[in-house]
């Protein structure tokens, strides 16, 4: 527990919603590798990625971990807009 500790020296709060977005994160890394094989969109790994960077850094206690965060979101709203039309 130490160990851990040591890497992850965050709060409790802060690891907990760490640990969420990192496995959120997880299931959508997963389906955009999927999707970007099958010639799909890659915007889904992209933001797989960022948030597994994000989950991460929040778990660090950093606070570029949340920004990060919000950057996922706000693309995300306008991928979504421009998806639509």
């Amino acid at each position: 527990m130490q160990r851990f500790r040591q890497i992850f020296p965050a709060p409790l709060a802060a690891l907990i919603v760490g640990a969420i977005v990192a496995v959120i994160a997880l299931s959508l890394l997963i389906g955009g590798i999927w999707l970007t094989a099958l010639g799909g969109s890659a915007y889904y790994l992209l933001a797989g990625i960022a948030m597994l960077a994000s989950g991460l850094l929040l778990m660090r206690g950093r606070m570029v971990g949340g920004w990060i965060y919000i950057g996922v979101v706000f693309f995300t709203l306008i991928w979504a807009i421009w998806e639509v039309g």
